[in-house]
């Protein structure tokens, strides 16, 4: 997680919201953000179907190979909240 703080510059002033298995940390000025919330879910979905294990594995290796957002996972939750709003 360190080497992905650092490479992709994550942090307090640029993540809005994260996933880690069935908790969901939203940034206080995005909690009104309906968006959000349900990519949010989607990976959480993501993380159920797929183990947390090789889910958060999957989704640092797309970090890391396919460049932070464009990874798999990362399109398929985006492409859920699209859907769904």
């Amino acid at each position: 997680m360190r080497t992905l703080v650092k490479r992709f510059r994550w942090g307090p002033a640029t993540v809005t919201g994260m996933a880690l298995g069935y908790g969901i940390f939203v940034r206080a000025d995005e909690r009104g953000n309906r968006c959000l919330l349900i990519h949010e879910l989607a990976h959480c979905a993501q993380s159920e179907q797929m183990g947390f294990r090789p889910f958060l594995e999957q989704y640092v290796h797309e970090c890391l190979t396919a460049g932070y957002p464009d990874g798999r996972l990362e399109a398929e939750a985006k492409q859920i909240a699209r859907d769904f709003i």
